[in-house]
């Protein structure tokens, strides 16, 4: 099937991690969290049964204190170095760093966000302009927008009404939007799956 191939495309994952995903990837939100769980307890190193837990707690449970918590131990695992994906884990790598921008944006944690957003233009997606513009305006920090990210302060409506800059801001990748699954900052009901195409 198509998450199959992901998989293979993305990096191996054992059979429990692939169960685990696959419940993810249909939404499936308690059985994947029980299979990520259960991937944990065998090899509590499986950056992939932590990624699968933490978007779980998000998505299923509205869980943001666990899901950010297993969404770092998931970037922890799957990282040589800081920025630094396990060969072939490139992919998941990415994964998580979506998940975790998101998952950081629904708690108000602006500060980390871009430092999120900064890693994903370094290492994945160098066109990643208008996600900073949200973080910027809740840190009272708009003046630090770089001139490509201009464009979505001027989405503001005539009298500066916020919903001009969730439309901004609402675009993570590029690929989000011709995909129309483009979310603003805060809709955790949202589901992307970035690595299937859906």
């Amino acid at each position: 099937g198509v998450a199959s191939s992901a998989t293979q495309e993305a990096g191996p994952a054992t059979k429990l991690e692939q169960a685990a995903i696959d419940a993810l990837q249909n939404g499936r939100m308690v059985r994947a969290r029980t299979l990520s769980e259960q991937a944990i307890a065998s090899d509590p190193r499986s950056a992939l049964a932590h990624y699968v837990l933490g978007v779980a707690m998000k998505e299923g449970d509205g869980n943001l204190p666990l899901s950010l918590r297993e969404l770092q131990k998931a970037r922890e695992l799957i990282e040589l170095g800081r920025g630094i994906a396990r060969p072939g884990m490139e992919k998941w790598h990415r994964e998580i760093l979506l998940e975790l921008a998101y998952a950081l944006s629904d708690m108000g944690h602006y500060e980390a966000l871009l430092d999120v957003h900064a890693e994903l233009r370094r290492l994945y997606v160098p066109t990643l302009h208008g996600s900073d513009v949200w973080p910027l305006m809740k840190l009272g920090r708009i003046d630090e927008l770089a001139p490509q990210q201009h464009e979505g302060v001027s989405a503001f409506g005539e009298g500066g009404h916020e919903s001009g800059v969730v439309a901004a801001g609402e675009v993570f990748l590029d690929e989000d939007a011709a995909r129309g699954t483009a979310r603003k900052p805060g809709d955790s009901g949202a589901r992307r799956r970035h690595l299937t195409g859906r």
